[in-house]
This record gives C-alpha cells, sequence and structure tokens, in this order.
C-alpha cells in the first residue's frame, strides 16, 4: 500500500468546459444550418502537460435529435480535428454520453469543439478532462479514424437487428481502414429519428473482412434497449482492445428478441 501515491505514475489532469459556479457543461456555439458544422468553442486555451489521454462529457440538450461533434487542437481560424464526428443523440430523456480517448494530446494545445446536429436549432453542452498517465503508463496513440458517421443527417451507418434471437446483415462501417487500429471505441444511438423504443435484449458483432467472408473480432456484446429511457444502453462501449491492420473492411451486425427490433445507428472510432 505504501508505493501508491494519490497521484503515481506523473498523474495530471486539466478539464474544460465546466463552468464555474453551476456544476454544469459549457453549451456550444449553435449551428445555423441543419446537419452543418457550428463556428467553434475553445474549451482549453493551453493546455500545461503532455497528456495522454482525454475524457469527453456530452449532455445532449434538446429531445429527438442526433449530434456530431468535432474536437479539434489549434489557434482559432486554424484548427485540426483531433476526434472527428462523435456522435451523440438525445431521446425524449436525458442522458448523458462519456467517451475516453488514450490519444495524445501535445502541451500547450489550444482545445475546441464544434457541432452539426440533425436539427440546427438543437443544443449540446460539452466539458473535457485531459489526463497524463494513469494506471497503466504505455505510450497513447496518435491517431483516431472515425468508422460510420453520415454528415448528412448526423447520424451513423444503420444496423437492422435479426428479429427473435437470429443475427441480422452485415451493415459495413468503413471498406478500408486508413491505418492499424489497436483499441475500439463504440458509439450506439437511436436510429433514423426512431425515438420510442420497447424492452429489448440486443447483441452485436464487429467483425473484419471482405462482404460475405467476415471475420468476428468481438462477439455479443449486450446491448439493451430501454423502454423507459427510449434509448440504447450502453450508448458508449469501449476503449476495447483489437488488433485491426490497416486497409481492412470493418462491418457491423446484430440480433434481438423483439419480434420488432429497433435499429440502431452506430459510428466507431479507431485509435491507433
Amino acid at each position: 500500500m505504501g508505493d501508491w501515491t494519490l497521484r503515481g505514475d506523473g498523474l495530471r489532469s486539466s478539464r474544460g468546459g465546466i463552468v464555474e459556479g453551476s456544476s454544469s457543461v459549457a453549451t456550444l456555439t449553435a449551428p445555423s444550418v441543419n446537419n452543418t458544422k457550428s463556428a467553434y468553442t475553445q474549451l482549453i486555451g493551453s493546455l500545461s502537460f503532455d497528456a495522454t489521454g482525454i475524457f469527453v462529457m456530452f449532455f445532449a440538450s434538446t429531445s429527438g435529435r442526433s449530434y456530431l461533434v468535432d474536437v479539434a487542437l489549434g489557434a482559432a481560424g486554424s484548427e485540426q480535428i483531433l476526434l472527428n464526428n462523435l456522435f451523440v443523440a438525445r431521446s425524449s430523456q436525458n442522458e448523458l454520453h462519456h467517451f475516453f480517448f488514450p490519444v495524445r494530446v501535445p502541451a500547450n494545445s489550444r482545445i475546441a469543439a464544434r457541432y452539426q446536429a440533425s436539427v440546427a436549432t438543437a443544443v449540446v453542452g460539452m466539458g473535457i478532462v485531459a489526463l497524463a498517465h494513469g494506471w497503466l503508463p504505455s505510450s497513447p496513440f496518435g491517431r483516431v479514424q472515425t468508422l460510420g458517421a453520415d454528415t448528412s443527417d448526423s447520424g451513423g451507418t444503420q444496423v437492422v437487428p435479426g428479429a427473435s434471437n437470429t443475427k441480422g446483415n452485415y451493415a459495413q462501417l468503413t471498406a478500408s481502414t486508413s491505418q492499424p487500429i489497436r483499441s475500439m471505441i463504440i458509439s450506439i444511438q437511436n436510429s433514423a429519428g426512431d425515438f420510442t423504443f420497447g424492452n429489448t435484449f440486443n447483441t452485436i458483432d464487429v467483425a473484419v473482412g471482405a462482404a460475405g467472408a467476415e471475420r468476428i473480432i468481438l462477439p455479443d456484446l449486450f446491448v439493451w434497449g430501454d423502454s423507459v429511457l427510449d434509448c440504447f444502453s450502453p450508448l458508449i462501449i469501449g476503449p476495447l482492445p483489437v488488433q485491426i491492420p490497416a486497409a481492412s473492411r470493418v462491418a457491423m451486425r446484430a440480433q434481438s428478441n423483439a419480434a420488432s427490433p429497433d435499429n440502431m445507428d452506430v459510428v466507431i472510432y479507431g485509435c491507433g
């Protein structure tokens, strides 16, 4: 016990977008057009250390909407996207969305965020915590690629579960990964404006390989369809360790115990 300290392994943290005195998060600048990115909102002016991970927290304030959020680094007007099209949605109920990305953020970085929504007046709040090391001091990843986001409707790729406990067809998230993936985060949200759910048991398979010859790498991840919250639970899965080579096709399929399943929209984030 004596070897452990409260800030062991050089642990450091910095937060942004937390509104002092309100216990809430910052409201991002809203877009002016449906399914079109807004201007950036600054969350951290200058990060004081080299971060090895970033924890992102969202509160979607407007119900029945879907959102795609970019997190970027750099001076105002010349931002470079670090996390592209983080997919969140809100049904009629309040849902919080938390992502953790084990990715490097250099010291002195300005961190900002922008978003698009299926309806431009939809509001999203956001906070971040940047972290340096922690329980595992391994090297952070350098890049994050987004698989399956659909900017035309601020959603993801639709996955249609098979009914009555049978596997559905695979939905392709990407035809070819741009880099190797070593860690995966999965966002599972409401699909195509469907914000009314029944209570269902669901499982999803993540696979790689050509159409018709997919090889499952993450089998039967359990997802609950919640009729009270009108959404899937959990909304975010991961990060999970995987080994996916560059130029791989990635697809997903699902099954449900319901005779008439609720469809899901999915986006995957691959760190490498």
